[in-house]
């Protein structure tokens, strides 16, 4: 991860030195980080669960004054685990499934400011391609008739797709180089218009204006 970073300030410090930027905005460059945790718990015990973590980070370089190019990148880990008890054979049963998936998401976009970088309150939007790439697993936990238990962990196939990505995100400014963010995204595949929804991330994050 820190190489990545490294790389995208190179490759935008290297763009700030080829455009001319309007100099009624006091930034050029922005770096950004987001955010989200969510748990819920089902059943009778309330003992299976749904959790889900993301990590978010993105940087743009603004050509013009509402108008930047953006790199971003988005990791979302999601665990499903169902403590119920199936009775197997041989007094064997799995007493545990836990389903994991890991989502990475590179992108690269417009991003499109809807109010000067010096207003309190800014708007923006961002789209443009996506590659996911998907991997994980599920572990199964067996016990047999003394209580013994034992494990079992089968990987997944990589799933990976060519997706489009769009953003929107409310910006308050705390400082005049510092932001505090929320945002709502969104994956899906081109023109599936229908599929905007079903995948959406809800997060909290700042920026970091130069």
């Amino acid at each position: 991860m820190r190489n990545i970073c490294l790389v995208l300030i190179l490759f935008f410090s290297f763009f700030n030195s080829l455009f001319l930027i309007d100099n009624k905005s006091f930034a050029i460059m922005e770096f950004s980080g987001g955010y989200s945790y969510s748990k819920q718990t089902y059943g009778e015990d309330k003992h299976n669960s749904v959790k889900s973590t993301t990590y978010s980070t993105s940087i743009a370089v603004y050509l013009l004054q509402y108008t930047g190019l953006e790199l971003n990148y988005t990791y979302t880990r999601d665990l499903i685990n169902e403590n119920d008890r199936y009775l197997l054979s041989n007094g064997i049963s799995i007493v545990s499934v836990e389903n994991e998936l890991n989502t990475k998401i590179y992108g690269a976009g417009i991003r499109q400011v809807l109010a000067p970088l010096t207003f309190f309150i800014i708007p923006a939007i961002s789209i443009g391609y996506a590659r996911q790439i998907q991997t994980g697993g599920t572990t199964y936990t067996f016990e047999d008739s003394y209580g013994d238990r034992a494990t079992t962990y089968s990987t997944r196939p990589v799933a990976q797709s060519d997706n489009v990505f769009a953003t929107f995100v409310i910006k308050i400014r705390a400082t005049r180089y510092f932001t505090l963010n929320g945002s709502v995204k969104t994956v899906f595949k081109p023109f599936r218009f229908s599929e905007i929804e079903d995948y959406l991330k809800y997060e909290a994050g700042f920026s970091l204006l130069f």
